[in-house]
């Protein structure tokens, strides 16, 4: 049997429509068999946007853009720590699992490898044998100039009406 490639993003700032979507997009089309973005819990709301108004929306685009397939391999879900990332993985992959599992960065940590290796990597290599480092893309990057939150922002105040 071949081994899982699992795609794991973890974001601290609240999601982007187009770049979230082009992400887990990307990652399909790469051949992922399991992708994961877990929304790290920011406080208090910004603007008015809260975690789960930002997931409920995602959850919108991505269901609007994805194949029924794609769906059920897809795991998307708001998280009150970075540290509960890699258990929640597990939990869906199962005890057995050993996936290959690669790590999205965004560009902003370019040059931080040590702190990379040091902080974040722990977190799934704690739960999973097999996890590397992967930087995102200009397309592709939730923290990109080009995205952000207030973009973000403006799109859910638009789905709200």
């Amino acid at each position: 049997m071949a081994t899982e490639r699992v795609c794991v993003y973890l974001g601290a700032s609240s999601p982007v429509n187009a770049a979230h979507t082009r992400l887990v997009r990307a990652a399909f089309d790469e051949g992922f068999d399991r992708v994961f973005v877990f929304l790290l819990r920011w406080s208090p709301a910004r603007h008015g946007t809260s975690p789960e108004s930002g997931e409920n929306m995602l959850r919108k685009w991505l269901t609007a853009s994805l194949s029924v397939g794609e769906q059920s391999r897809l795991t998307l879900e708001v998280v009150e720590n970075d540290h509960d990332a890699g258990p929640r993985m597990r939990a869906v992959l199962g005890p057995e699992a050993i996936p290959d599992v690669e790590v999205c960065f965004s560009q902003k940590y370019a040059g931080q490898e040590e702190r990379i290796q040091s902080d974040w990597l722990p977190i799934y290599k704690n739960v999973f044998e097999n996890v590397k480092p992967r930087f995102l893309v200009d397309n592709t990057d939730p923290g990109a100039p080009a995205c952000g939150t207030a973009k973000f922002v403006d799109a859910v105040k638009k789905f709200k009406v």
